[in-house]
């Protein structure tokens, strides 16, 4: 592990618990999820095991990878008002839900810890109720 790479995982974990204390019931103990715009890019070989959804969630369709192991979960969790909000608002960020953690991350370096924390927040108010009583965290 390189200093970056640990240094993006205390962060990560920073966000995660400063979502914990100002968006109480966002962090939910869950299947992996991951939600990539397709600009992204990014290679097979680094998409990990998780499976593509095909077809893809509505208004996804192109313009999105949605990657898990439980397509029951990332339908129900990827209802029409955090759907919609992906699309509206957060066409450079990726998002992944896994056990009690969400990260958001992006490529471009124009973002910075604290705007993703905000993002962070957005998509934790939008994950819907009852995904957060099926998988309480």
């Amino acid at each position: 592990m390189t200093a970056i790479d640990a240094r993006m995982i205390e962060e990560a974990h920073k966000m995660q618990e400063a979502l914990r204390r100002y968006v109480p019931g966002a962090v939910v103990v869950t299947p992996p999820v991951v939600i990539e715009p397709k600009t992204f890019f990014t290679p097979a070989a680094d998409l990990g095991p998780l499976d593509s959804l095909d077809p893809a969630p509505e208004g996804f369709e192109g313009a999105y990878d949605v990657r898990t192991t439980d397509r029951a979960f990332a339908d129900a969790l990827l209802q029409d008002d955090l759907r919609r909000w992906i699309i509206e608002t957060e066409d450079d960020v990726g998002f992944e839900v896994s056990g009690r953690m969400l990260l958001c991350y992006t490529p471009h370096r124009r973002r910075d810890a604290f705007a993703l924390l905000e993002v962070a927040t957005g998509f934790g108010h939008r994950i819907p109720a009852d995904v957060r009583t099926r998988h309480p965290g």
